[in-house]
């Protein structure tokens, strides 16, 4: 248990509880990036240059493909979900994509390499990382 948080940690070392409950097929190159929103959405990103978003199926035992968006000139790096639902996406091209539903609403320009990674903070800030040595 966690002193700082209200609720217990769950013991991630007892495996016996956790089981495959479906697969997420689509994506035409491996996937590099997967988040879960506030939702209950799925989200992946890959080398295919694709972000997908996945619903639950009525009676949530399973996940339909919502979504195809393409928006990146090369593969999809990282996926990161803000709290208000939104998500941002990061790719080799030095983009980062902020998409709302089904539409870009936001470009993040700035990094000269692959944006590798993303965080967003509690408040809706998004924090990249890039091979460029960077973090923005």
């Amino acid at each position: 248990n966690n002193p700082q948080m209200d609720t217990p940690m769950p013991d991630v070392t007892d495996v016996t509880n956790y089981k495959l409950c479906c697969q997420l097929q689509g994506h035409e190159q491996d996937v590099r990036s997967v988040v879960c929103t506030a939702d209950g959405r799925i989200v992946s990103g890959s080398r295919d240059r694709s972000v997908r978003t996945w619903a639950p199926t009525q009676g949530g035992k399973g996940y339909n493909l919502q979504a195809t968006l393409f928006a990146h000139e090369d593969w999809v790096s990282d996926l990161a979900s803000l709290p208000d639902g939104r998500v941002v996406s990061s790719s080799r091209d030095g983009s980062i994509i902020i998409w709302e539903g089904d539409a870009p609403v936001g470009v993040l320009q700035g990094h000269q390499g692959n944006a590798c990674c993303l965080a967003t903070t509690h408040d809706g800030n998004v924090v990249s990382g890039s091979w460029d040595k960077t973090a923005r």
